[in-house]
């Protein structure tokens, strides 16, 4: 966890120097771009199944992540929390679903079939949350 802190500590170093030095992009949408195009580097490196490959590019993934929450003036640890909670929910709904329609898990569905429990919660939280 210490070693968590810590990068994403140093990411915000060099995010406000690279701000300090006039680095930065212009707009959101540009690094929302760039986040966008880390994934297809990600799909590209998945096909070459090398591990070291796939790591960096899900490295810079994860970096144009952060820093989409600092150009956004967002606190990333509040929105990992906020993130969690939120799965923990959505998930918690799947296995009740699942379980009414008598699953004791979703082994062995095909991944369309598990989405579809994904959707389902998604949108039975989604209705929880506004009301």
């Amino acid at each position: 966890m210490e070693k968590t802190q810590k990068a994403i500590a140093c990411l915000f170093e060099q995010q406000k120097a690279a701000e300090d030095f006039g680095f930065v992009w212009d707009d959101i949408s540009q690094l929302v771009h760039h986040a966008r195009s880390e994934c297809d580097e990600i799909e590209d490196a998945l096909k070459t199944e090398d591990k070291a490959k796939i790591a960096d590019e899900i490295g810079d993934l994860m970096r144009a992540a952060v820093t989409l929450c600092c150009v956004a003036g967002l606190d990333v640890t509040e929105l990992l929390e906020k993130g969690n909670r939120k799965f923990q929910r959505r998930f918690d709904t799947v296995k009740t679903i699942a379980q009414t329609e008598g699953f004791q898990n979703l082994k062995g569905l095909s991944y369309e079939e598990r989405l579809t429990y994904w959707i389902k919660a998604k949108k039975l939280n989604t209705r929880q949350v506004s009301a």
